[in-house]
C-alpha cells in the first residue's frame, strides 16, 4: 500500500467522523491512526482496515494522576491511537475465542479473525502477511523534533506542573524493541504486535526543502538510537526498523487545525482530556464510555477471556512479572515511577 494511500485511509477517516469533539477553526491539534494491511484473496491487491484513530495533544501533571488507575495520563494522539489499538486486540481475541455463532467485532474482515491464529499452546499468532502502520499529522514530540541534542530520552512538558510521561519519539522507539501490545496482552500473544511503516504529514511547500533531514532524524528517533539494544533483546522481543514515509498534505483541508481526543476503533470509545472531569467547552462531547482507554478499563477486559494467565498470578502480578518487558526501558534510562503508577 502506497505511503501515500495509508495517509489518505486515515484522514478520510477522520473526515467522516461527526464534528462533536473535533477542534474547531482557531484551535491546533495533532491525528494519529493505525490500520492492519493484508493481502487481497486473489493476491492481485491489498486490503486494510483502520484500527485505531485518536487526537490529542495534551498530558495530566504529575499531582493529577489518579491511583485507581482511571485517568489517562498521555492524551497525546499517538498514545491515545495505540491504546485504541489495544482495545481492538482485546476486542479482536474475544470474538476470536467466542462460539461460531457470535457476532464478530471486526466485520470488515468478514470472519471472527483474519489476523490472528491460534497455537497449540493456546496464546495467538499474528497471521504471515499482516502488517500494521501509523500515520501521524505531524512529527512526534521529542528527539524526532529537537534537533539541538539528539539521542536524548525527554518527558513531556506540562502547563505549570512537571508531567512523569515520555516524549512520544521516546514511546515510539520503545514500541519498536517491545512491539503495540502491552504486558498484559503478551500473555496472550506469541509474539508481539510491531508497526511496519510510520507515515508523518508534512506541509507541501517544505517538503522537497526538509524531505531528506527529516527522514533521516524520524529514522535515528524512531529505531536507530535503540539499535544498540539489539544484542540485549531477548526472545521474543526484537530490534525492529519501521520504514519512515514523509507525505506531502494540506491537512487544513482535512480539517485539522485541541485538546479533544477521539480514539475510534468501530466506534467504540471516546475520551476528553485524559481526566474523569472535562471544562464546559468539550461537556457537549463527554461520551458514555469516556474512559474505555483507561487502565482499569482494559484490565477488566481481560475478564471474558479465557483463562490463559497461570493461575498462580493476579493480573497486576502477571503485568509486573515479566521482567523481559520492562528490563529494555531500564536500559533506556526510562523516567522512572512509584510501583502504584507503574501499574497503568
Amino acid at each position: 500500500m502506497a505511503d501515500i494511500a495509508v495517509s489518505r485511509a486515515v484522514l478520510e477517516m477522520y473526515k467522516s467522523l461527526p464534528k462533536t469533539g473535533k477542534p474547531q477553526a482557531h484551535e491546533h491539534t495533532v491525528l494519529a491512526g493505525i490500520l492492519a494491511l493484508k493481502q487481497s484473496p486473489d493476491g492481485n491487491g491489498s486490503l486494510y482496515s483502520i484500527l485505531s484513530l485518536g487526537t490529542g495533544t495534551k498530558c495530566l501533571g504529575a499531582s493529577q494522576r489518579s491511583p485507581q488507575g482511571d485517568t489517562v495520563n498521555d492524551s497525546h494522539a499517538e498514545v491515545i491511537a495505540r491504546r485504541a489499538f489495544k482495545r481492538w486486540v482485546y476486542q479482536e481475541l474475544e470474538g476470536a475465542m467466542a462460539e461460531p455463532s457470535a457476532p464478530c467485532p471486526s466485520p470488515q474482515w468478514r470472519q471472527r479473525s483474519q489476523i490472528f491464529s491460534r497455537l497449540q499452546t493456546g496464546q495467538w499468532q499474528l497471521l504471515n502477511g499482516v502488517t500494521f502502520h501509523m500515520f501521524i499529522s505531524q512529527a512526534p514530540c521529542g528527539d524526532a523534533c529537537i534537533y539541538s541534542a539528539v539521542g536524548v530520552l525527554r518527558r513531556k512538558p506540562g502547563r505549570g506542573e512537571a508531567t512523569l510521561s515520555m516524549s512520544c519519539s521516546d514511546k515510539m522507539a520503545r514500541w519498536g524493541l517491545l512491539g503495540l501490545q502491552g504486558s498484559l496482552l503478551m500473555a496472550f500473544l506469541a509474539e508481539p504486535v510491531y508497526l511496519s511503516s510510520v507515515h508523518i504529514a508534512i506541509r507541501q511547500d517544505t517538503y522537497s526543502k526538509e524531505q531528506a533531514a527529516m527522514t533521516t532524524g524520524l529514522q535515528h528517533a524512531i529505531s536507530g538510537r535503540t539499535r544498540c539494544l539489539a544484542d540485549r533483546t531477548q526472545s521474543p522481543y526484537r530490534h525492529t526498523q519501521p520504514a519512515i514515509y514523509l507525505v506531502p498534505l494540506d491537512l487544513e483541508q482535512c480539517g485539522l487545525r485541541a485538546c479533544a481526543a477521539r480514539p475510534v476503533p468501530s466506534g467504540m470509545s471516546e475520551l476528553q482530556r485524559g481526566q474523569r472531569d472535562v471544562g464546559p467547552h468539550l461537556q457537549k462531547s463527554v461520551h458514555p464510555f469516556a474512559q474505555q482507554l483507561c487502565w482499569s478499563v482494559i484490565k477488566a477486559c481481560l475478564q471474558p477471556l479465557p483463562e490463559f494467565l497461570p493461575l498462580h498470578h493476579a493480573l497486576n502480578t502477571a503485568r509486573l512479572d515479566l521482567e523481559n518487558f520492562y528490563a529494555l526501558p531500564r536500559g533506556l534510562i526510562w523516567q522512572r515511577k512509584a510501583i502504584l503508577k507503574q501499574q497503568f
